[in-house]
């Protein structure tokens, strides 16, 4: 068999060489997949964003002309009340309150629909980027606040809308993390065949050190970096300060979306909804990679914890009254010296293999302590006693 071919479970395959015509045809082959799911969803996106548009901008400019002839109407007749009052005192006072109040209300619920009192403009919220713009924030289920549907068709359309398109993003989402795992991957492996050998060494043990402690730290630095490009860029875009804008990316990126910052240029709008599908893709590896640290992390606790309350016999009761007896005076340190002087008497058990050892953590009632003969200092029994302390 060739050094192209492969046998696998009794059938001959072939393997592909990299930089052939048949390997580079099927990286476009899979290229063309994931940006085929990532297209699906910008086509989804903008027929979801049209139906809004279709249903909520005709009601939106209604009711907004509506409420712009009730304000003109409202502050014509306070104006004829104050001008044509000719009543006594208490009469007037009590004329000009009704009159007052009245166009109070008017102006609050003009302002309640983003409306100036002053120059009252019949425009609708609901164009086309705009209505793409909330569709990306019900798929990503951000949800700012400061749009929603207002009609009964468009609040069903809303709900079948999300209920198909929210698992279908976070498959995008989660094919875009995958991804950015292999682009890393591609240039770590990359790097290392440009670097000497003696550097390889060094950061193969580093990476042994570091673990996953060290992926972690990576990819909340990525996370941060990319937050604060995308903080700068919006300094620009919207006159927002720097901190407004880290703000405004970590509580997207999160998904939190309070919605006291939003974007309202729509200009930027198509860069700024890319900017945050692929900022969730590397969010939800951040944070998956810091959950699972966590959680190993909690299993290594566990297994200390179990084994320290598995001991028994003297050395553990010795161990619980100083560990309980937290407030070290003259004789707590004195009996600390006597319980180190008795663990350096029974050092040799810790360095003999097999029975012995093997027998004190198994059954520690058939452990005969005669048998333990030794003048160095057990370690590991020292370390478990002052971590507890």
């Amino acid at each position: 068999m060739g050094d192209g071919d492969e046998k696998l479970d009794g059938r001959k395959q072939v393997k592909v060489r990299p930089g052939s015509t048949k390997h580079f045809f099927n990286r476009i082959k899979v290229f063309v997949g994931h940006f085929g799911l990532f297209v699906a969803l910008i086509i989804y996106t903008g027929i979801g964003a049209w139906v809004f548009q279709t249903l909520e901008g005709p009601y939106e400019i209604d009711r907004k002309t509506t409420l712009k002839h009730l304000l003109l109407e409202g502050r014509t007749n306070f104006t004829r009340t104050v001008l044509s009052s000719s009543l006594e005192a208490d009469d007037l006072n009590y004329t000009f309150s009704l009159a007052l109040e009245t166009y109070d209300k008017i102006i609050e619920e003009v302002t309640s629909e983003g409306m100036s009192v002053l120059n009252p403009e019949v425009k609708s919220d609901w164009d086309y980027i705009q209505s793409a713009f909330f569709a990306s924030t019900v798929l990503t289920t951000i949800g700012y606040g400061n749009m929603a549907p207002k009609t009964h068709s468009g609040r069903v359309f809303c709900i079948f809308f999300a209920l198909i398109g929210i698992p279908f993003t976070l498959t995008v989402i989660a094919d875009l993390g995958k991804l950015m795992a292999s682009a890393v991957s591609s240039s770590y492996k990359s790097c290392r065949r440009h670097f000497p050998k003696e550097i390889i060494k060094s950061s193969s043990k580093l990476s042994k050190f570091g673990g996953k402690s060290a992926t972690v730290g990576a990819a909340v630095g990525s996370l941060l970096l990319y937050i604060s490009a995308g903080g700068y860029f919006f300094t620009l875009w919207e006159e927002w300060s720097f901190f407004d804008s880290f703000y405004f990316c970590f509580i997207t990126m999160t998904t939190i979306g309070f919605g006291d910052l939003v974007p309202e240029k729509t200009t930027y709008m198509l860069l700024c909804t890319i900017y945050i599908m692929v900022g969730l893709a590397l969010t939800s590896t951040a944070i998956e990679l810091v959950r699972i640290q966590y959680a190993d992390s909690w299993k290594k606790m566990r297994e200390l914890s179990s084994r320290l309350q598995g001991l028994s016999g003297p050395l553990a009761e010795s161990l619980k009254k100083y560990g309980d007896n937290i407030n070290l005076d003259v004789n707590v340190l004195q009996d600390l010296k006597e319980l180190k002087k008795a663990l350096a008497m029974s050092s040799k058990a810790m360095k003999r293999e097999g029975s012995i050892w093997k027998k004190f953590w198994e059954n520690e009632d058939e452990f005969d302590i005669d048998m333990v003969e030794s003048d160095e200092p057990r370690l590991i029994q020292i370390i478990i006693y002052e971590s507890s302390v």
